[in-house]
């Protein structure tokens, strides 16, 4: 399936805009943010642009929640076979043992800006670094495309910094431009790994960026490998084995960035959408080059400010 199939036509969010700054923290390279529920606890969760949907963990609701399980239904010679949905991770497919469905979260406050009610994928349990992490949540594009733009500043603070929903682009003489696309919930950018085009998911969520094996055999790379003792993990916590390579030449645009570290794995999500032959992801270990990168979803560009 190609990328430009995917592409849809944007319907105007019922939704009230998300317009504010918001402080966020820099925890093991996540932007992790603060969300308080109703009941006024306080719970961190990862802003990840890559994430299609709002996750939280079961220990967010109360005892008495009410959870919709999610059903599908499969047709097998002229019969329907109805089954409890799985919901897709980075990594592979989280199962019903995990995923428990779906819940609506209302009067949340993201930080200090409100938002309106978010219908939330329920997880079991989160993965158990995530957990150890304090991580209780993931905020998804269901809540982050209401804003009409997204700009994160302090991106080299070890500490953290603000997020900046909705606000005017000021352009900068140091500062990179792109255009971008979104479709099916992901943004996309468009770029090159060593002469080779490839549409670039941007994920806030990915602490590295990645490249599919099927891409990587699809067109012939010949990559550097760094090191073979390398694994990675979705919200599924399965971990799979990964390679960390280095391009030799990494372009958005016609735009490069000379040589770029990055991990060479499958990826279900990818592997889900049928694109992990012309797709890779662009994560936070490229973002932290730049002080600040904003988003523009109205205009659909990016900015990458040095």
């Amino acid at each position: 399936m190609e990328i430009t199939s995917l592409l849809q036509s944007q319907k105007k969010s019922k939704y009230q805009e998300l317009i504010g700054v918001i402080d966020y923290t820099n925890l093991n390279d996540w932007i992790v943010v603060p969300v308080t529920t109703h009941d006024g606890r306080v719970h961190s969760f990862v802003l990840d642009l890559a994430a299609t949907s709002t996750v939280i963990s079961r220990s967010l609701l109360p005892s008495d929640a009410i959870i919709t399980k999610m059903e599908m239904v499969e047709y097998s010679a002229g019969e329907s076979i109805t089954k409890q949905a799985t919901m897709q991770g980075a990594t592979g497919s989280i199962d019903s043992n995990v995923f428990m469905g779906k819940y609506k979260l209302s009067d949340c406050l993201l930080h200090n800006l409100p938002v309106d009610e978010i219908n939330t994928s329920v997880l079991r349990e989160f993965p158990i670094p995530l957990t150890e992490m304090g991580i209780e949540g993931i905020l998804g594009t269901d809540v982050l495309s209401r804003a009409n733009m997204i700009t994160i500043n302090g991106l080299q603070d070890k500490k953290g910094g603000k997020v900046v929903f909705g606000s005017s682009h000021k352009s900068s003489k140091n500062e990179l431009s792109f255009p971008i696309q979104m479709a099916a919930g992901l943004l996309f950018v468009n770029g090159k790994i060593d002469e080779i085009p490839v549409q670039l998911i941007m994920d806030t969520g990915a602490r590295e960026s990645i490249i599919t094996d099927s891409f990587a055999e699809e067109h012939h790379l010949e990559l550097k490998v760094l090191s073979t003792e390398k694994q990675i993990a979705g919200i599924d916590g399965v971990p799979i084995q990964a390679t960390t390579i280095q391009i030799t030449d990494f372009k958005i645009g016609d735009y490069s960035f000379g040589t770029q570290q990055m991990i060479l794995g499958e990826l279900g999500v990818l592997q889900s959408f049928g694109i992990q032959k012309a797709s890779a992801i662009l994560g936070m270990d490229f973002f932290r080059h730049f002080t600040e990168v904003s988003f523009d979803l109205n205009n659909q560009r990016l900015f990458l400010r040095k």
